[in-house]
């Protein structure tokens, strides 16, 4: 059992500073198996127990997302979960980030150093796709407060 969950565990080597991944498993969804996502974050802040009213937090996920991550989060009493069919781009991108919080992502939707300049809330992204190819690593390092 071991050597099978070895597979689908991320390794901080390659992680700019200031930034961890960690494995999540997630659920088959119409695109077939999910590979358990990689979620950026800033690991250095100290977690608090309610830092923020759940209700004001919100989630943006991308690219068909299951919608058991959807019905998670508003079942643990988060207000504002929304869920896309398709990636976006350009100033459709940008304006759906202004306020979010945690986007999850697959593997269509490109994070670069412009898009987390317009997303001045964002506190993680959920890669849930392989690898993290898509997001400027570099730049959301930087934004999320290395």
């Amino acid at each position: 059992m071991r050597a099978a969950s070895q597979k689908h565990e991320t390794s901080d080597r390659n992680m700019p500073a200031g930034l961890s991944a960690i494995g999540l498993a997630t659920a088959d969804d119409a695109h077939g198996p999910c590979r358990p996502p990689v979620l950026l974050m800033n690991v250095r802040l100290p977690m608090q127990k309610l830092s923020f009213d759940k209700r004001r937090i919100k989630f943006l996920f991308l690219e068909g997302i299951h919608a058991n991550a959807t019905n998670a989060l508003t079942a643990d009493g988060y207000a504002s979960v929304r869920s896309l069919p398709k990636s976006l781009t350009g100033d459709a991108l940008k304006t759906a980030l202004k306020d979010v919080h945690f986007l999850g992502i697959r593997s269509r939707t490109e994070i670069t150093e412009e898009m987390l300049a317009a997303a001045p809330k964002l506190a993680a992204i959920g890669c849930f796709c392989i690898g993290t190819n898509q997001v400027d690593l570099a730049a959301a390092a930087k934004a999320l407060g290395e």
